[in-house]
């Protein structure tokens, strides 16, 4: 980020604490933003269209220049880039995925409403009764999402709804490479019960451990059947998000040469990458 667009943004944080609790906030017009950032109006107009890009700020015209309360967007942009550019894999985002779940399991066992659990059972229901691998698809992601809605923390919703398109695509390509083993929708289904039980009776440890056991199980056939799977397409990264894909939709992993580099290009896709394999 250069200098300007942070001195942008350090003046927008300052704006948004004279208003605080306030969801949507005017920002002063581009003479006076320019002024008081000492730039020409032509270069802040830039810098301005940037953060609009990233979902920061709407402009309206005749309105004025507003600031937006964060979304999902920009996650869900930089995964899905990543994820399809082989900057990370998926073997990473497995790991993630299991870590940050397990949390919210825990979390969702303590703070989620009868109305969650009751939701969360139907869902299960709908799993174990789907007709087609498209509907237990659907299902299942629904599942995953709602208990994440269900943790009650507005910085875990906007993680899941970030990484939503990659676990869409992530469970496609499980539920396609599992498929052939005998029995094997059944046994991924019944894992997601004994979850919402352990919310029910309000018990983390028990959640955590049901989640654990959910990991256990599809990783099982994961394995069984992971050799026999064959790199997709480019194309094969264009999700449908809103209804879902048609056909699951397998994901690529990062090529070989790129999986075995200890550092390079994953180290340069984001400067934290370093500390983060460090802190583990």
């Amino acid at each position: 980020m250069d200098d300007l667009l942070v001195k942008l943004t350090s003046l927008i944080v300052e704006i948004g604490k004279e208003h605080p609790g306030v969801g949507r906030i005017r920002l002063p017009n581009e003479r006076g933003l320019a002024e008081a950032l000492n730039v020409q109006r032509s270069t802040l107009r830039e810098r301005l269209s940037t953060l609009e890009h990233l979902g920061v700020l709407r402009r309206t015209q005749g309105s004025g220049t507003y600031v937006e309360p964060l979304g999902s967007d920009v996650i869900r942009v930089y995964f899905d880039l990543a994820l399809a550019l082989g900057y990370i894999g998926i073997e990473d985002m497995g790991v993630a995925r299991r870590l940050l779940e397990r949390e919210i399991a825990g979390r969702a066992a303590e703070v989620c409403s009868i109305e969650d659990i009751e939701e969360l059972a139907a869902i299960c229901r709908r799993m174990e009764q789907a007709k087609s691998e498209e509907e237990r698809l659907k299902a299942e992601y629904e599942f995953h999402m709602n208990l994440a809605l269900a943790a009650r923390n507005p910085v875990i919703t906007l993680i899941a709804e970030g990484l939503s398109s990659v676990l869409r695509r992530v469970l496609a390509r499980r539920r396609l490479l599992v498929r052939s083993i005998p029995d094997a929708g059944r046994r991924a289904d019944a894992v997601h019960m004994p979850i919402v039980e352990a919310l029910r009776a309000r018990d983390p440890v028990a959640a955590m451990r049901a989640m654990d056991e959910h990991f256990r199980v599809t990783d099982e056939l994961w394995a069984r059947e992971s050799g026999r799977f064959l790199v997709a397409a480019p194309e094969a990264f264009e999700a449908e998000e809103d209804s879902g894909p048609s056909t699951p939709l397998p994901l690529r992993d990062p090529p070989t040469s790129q999986k075995n580099k200890p550092s390079g290009s994953s180290r340069k896709a984001s400067p934290h990458h370093g500390n983060e394999r460090a802190k583990r």
